[in-house]
């Protein structure tokens, strides 16, 4: 095939469809999300957005991971619960490892949304506008925070 005609073929694929999709979330909106009101909310909308957009299986995996990272946040913070009903909490170490969390939370975020930047592009290109966010924002903050909550309440126990 020469450049030419090369240049002139049609180079959409089937991932390029966008029949099954739902109107997604802007993903860049849900890093921000998770930076500044937790793992949990964050992680949550981003699973969805993934099942709006068709992809299933990333889906899946970003419930697994937070889930697992939902545990593992509140096996961290749960010393400092325990410190702070002790009075033997250090304040820079709190706000430390609540800095740790954010970043690390937030990076995970980011690199989740880079796999839904391609999808949410193909979008707003067919159909020119993302889904309001504010609703299941708020939900997810809500329903995260509360899980949170039992989560560190949990794991203070097992401390």
């Amino acid at each position: 095939m020469s450049r030419a005609e090369e240049l002139l073929s049609p180079s959409l694929t089937a991932s390029d469809d966008t029949r099954g999709m739902q109107a997604p979330w802007n993903p860049q909106w849900l890093v921000f999300i998770t930076f500044f009101f937790g793992w949990a909310p964050g992680a949550a909308l981003l699973a969805i957005n993934f099942r709006k957009m068709g992809l299933d299986r990333w889906a899946m995996a970003t419930w697994v991971a937070a889930g697992v990272g939902s545990v593992a946040i509140a096996l961290i913070y749960s010393p400092m619960v325990v410190g702070a009903l002790q009075g033997t909490l250090d304040p820079s170490q709190q706000r430390t490892t609540r800095w740790i969390v954010r970043g690390v939370s937030a990076a995970v975020a980011l690199g989740l949304a880079h796999f839904q930047r391609e999808r949410y592009r193909l979008w707003l290109m067919t159909h020119g506008a993302a889904a309001p966010l504010f609703r299941p924002a708020l939900a997810a903050v809500l329903a995260g925070g509360l899980a949170e909550l039992g989560l560190m309440a949990l794991a203070t126990r097992l401390v």
